[in-house]
């Protein structure tokens, strides 16, 4: 692998991603590679480390995937989002308004959108557990390209649930059903996502994340009217929605699920979040909420799950909150003072670990820099950092480190044989010559001895043996 270069500069520009902080972290760096958390997405050459068939087959390769990571919650019975990943003609419905699968566009199909999104995007999926791996996701993006071949006689057998838990709303009235379907309607119009949250279901799920900025507060008044009865999940994520266009919401009681993250809203919306009654999950990730609007949810009994990492509120606030909701389970992500520990530490290993170039033995410059075995080397110039880069073994263990308990540990030698070339007798380790990164034990002091005496009547062995 041909060696890269990285200036601490670089370095210290890193985002500070949580996940990819972490990774850097805790990843041991290859030889001679620098290594940069901000490069998440999967690379050609990251691609062809990755072992994905040349030519995709749905019964070998996908449906594994499929079945794996996907049926749990859209197959058979389990149709969530109105979303069934085992019948080939829903998955081809040319009638959805976002098509699941596009043969020969991974980009358009929202089967590959939603299982490469950012592992914080609240659309990712699956929802939960560790995301697909990047050969997964390879292959379904190869599959797609390919054409999405999908035989007719591939069997897509599925685990039917015996009682599906099927949400139905009780006494909606035939003016409140049709006021729904108008309203989805618009929505699907518009762009956004309305569907019933499973094929035998009344209750519905809207998702206006997707359109960012276009999402204001007349916009949710106009596209939302009509569905104040049946409406259970809604995704404003990242909308220019605000705490005016929030309090519309409180007409919808039948509301479960709301995502709110990446919005300018304040405490004062979660006055009206607050009088939710059957609201179970509740997102403001990266939002302006504070203690105060903590102190709104406290008599939201059903509340069951809340994200506010990145926002205002305290240690003292969550407290609160969770003596007055016991059950209440609360994602504040990772606190500030864990970001600054991460923040040190990778500046902590952009810092090259000498002052003297290894090369010349002259003073470094900070910004000529190389990582190999985990340390960041300075020369200092160009040309010794290239000359660093060409041959790193040679250089490295002559890098004289600032803190010399940061240099590396001697490796111990290999031994080459496990029998005396003398006796023939089994060796003892400590009795041993090293040549170069390697030695030749022997059984006993008299024999090495000997073999010594042996050498030194021979310059050329001599010469060899480092005596």
């Amino acid at each position: 692998m041909a060696p890269s270069f990285v200036t601490s500069s670089r370095l210290r520009s890193i985002t500070l991603s949580v996940a990819a902080a972490f990774a850097i972290l805790v990843a041991a760096p290859r030889r001679g590679v620098s290594q940069d958390p901000t490069e998440t997405a999967t690379t050609v050459a990251e691609a062809a480390t990755v072992a994905v068939p040349d030519k995709v087959d749905f019964e070998k390769h996908v449906l594994p995937i499929l079945r794996e990571r996907c049926f749990e919650c859209h197959s058979g019975d389990a149709d969530e989002g109105d979303l069934l990943l085992d019948d080939k003609k829903k998955v081809f419905d040319p009638e959805r308004s976002e098509p699941i699968l596009v043969a020969g566009a991974p980009d358009k199909s929202l089967l590959y959108q939603r299982v490469t999104l950012p592992a914080d995007d609240s659309d990712v999926m699956p929802p939960e557990g560790k995301p697909l791996t990047k050969e997964q996701t390879l292959v379904l993006e190869r599959w797609i390209r390919e054409g999405a071949a999908w035989p007719d006689t591939a069997i897509v057998s599925t685990k039917r649930r015996v009682e599906p838990e099927l949400l139905v709303l009780e006494g909606l009235a035939p003016e409140a059903v049709a006021a729904a379907e108008a309203a989805a309607l618009r929505i699907r119009s518009a762009g956004g996502t309305a569907t019933k949250v499973a094929t035998k279901s009344n209750a519905w799920y809207v998702n206006l994340g997707l359109l960012g900025a276009r999402v204001d507060d007349a916009f949710v008044a106009e596209h939302l009217r009509g569905l104040e009865s049946s409406l259970v999940w809604l995704n404003l994520g990242r909308s220019a929605v605000s705490d005016q266009g929030v309090a519309q919401l409180a007409a919808f009681r039948e509301l479960r699920r709301l995502q709110l993250h990446g919005t300018k809203i304040s405490d004062a919306a979660l006055l009206t979040l607050g009088s939710l009654p059957k609201l179970e999950y509740l997102n403001l990730y990266d939002t302006k909420v504070g203690d105060a609007g903590l102190r709104a949810l406290h008599g939201a009994k059903q509340l069951s799950k809340l994200f506010v990492w990145q926002t205002a509120v305290s240690d003292a606030g969550v407290a609160a909150l969770a003596a007055a909701l016991p059950t209440l389970a609360v994602d504040r992500g990772a606190s500030a003072k864990e970001l600054a520990e991460v923040a040190r530490r990778i500046e902590e290993a952009a810092r090259p670990v000498n002052d003297i170039c290894p090369v010349t033995g002259k003073k470094v410059d900070p910004t000529k820099t190389f990582a190999y075995e985990g340390k960041t080397v300075a020369l200092c110039c160009s040309d010794c950092l290239k000359k660093f880069a060409k041959d790193p073994k040679t250089w490295f263990p002559k890098v004289v480190f600032r803190d010399a308990s940061a240099a590396p540990a001697a490796a111990a030698p290999a031994l080459l044989n496990a029998k005396c070339p003398v006796s023939g007798s089994p060796i003892d380790p400590t009795q041993s010559i090293v040549i170069g990164d390697a030695a030749i034990a022997f059984c006993c002091a008299k024999c090495k001895a000997q073999f010594e005496a042996e050498v030194a009547k021979h310059p050329g062995a001599k010469a060899r043996f480092g005596k």
